[in-house]
């Protein structure tokens, strides 16, 4: 099918806008997507961090760890659930994604500026209805803070 090849080609795109962005920083574009969902949503569960990276709870835990290494982010115990985690941007991990994303977002901004805003918001829904599992908001946020893309 040529949508799959073309969504293959969108995907090698945007990381091609990422990767050169995060090797200075030695991050990952899962460690990338992890810092994201945290600076748009605020403290995340682990769980809701996974199902919002699209990755596996295995390789989540790598992710968090360097990110817990490179000083990035931090874990709290949940007040709510003590076996559960949240995790939330250090000073740094805020430090390194305020500067990252808005030029990752002017990049994209540039890549994707053939379509009219209408047009993006169909091929984001259009995407979603196939997504597996389908994009949704998380299920519980921890803070009110959340930005807007």
């Amino acid at each position: 099918m040529k949508v799959v090849t073309e969504m293959g080609n969108v995907a090698a795109l945007i990381e091609e806008i990422l990767k050169p962005m995060l090797r200075p920083h030695n991050m990952g574009i899962y460690q990338f997507r992890v810092l994201e969902a945290l600076f748009l949503e605020g403290d995340l569960r682990i769980g809701d961090l996974t199902e919002m990276t699209h990755t596996t709870g295995g390789n989540m835990t790598v992710v968090l760890r360097k990110l817990d290494k490179s000083n990035l982010i931090t874990r709290v115990v949940d007040p709510d659930d003590g076996r559960a985690f949240n995790i939330s941007l250090s000073k740094k991990g805020t430090a390194v994604i305020e500067k990252l994303y808005p030029e990752y977002l002017k990049q994209l901004e540039e890549k994707f500026s053939p379509l009219i805003r209408s047009e993006r918001e169909e091929l984001g829904n259009l995407l979603n209805k196939i997504a597996e599992p389908p994009v949704k908001e998380t299920a519980k946020r921890k803070t009110g803070r959340r930005r807007k893309a």
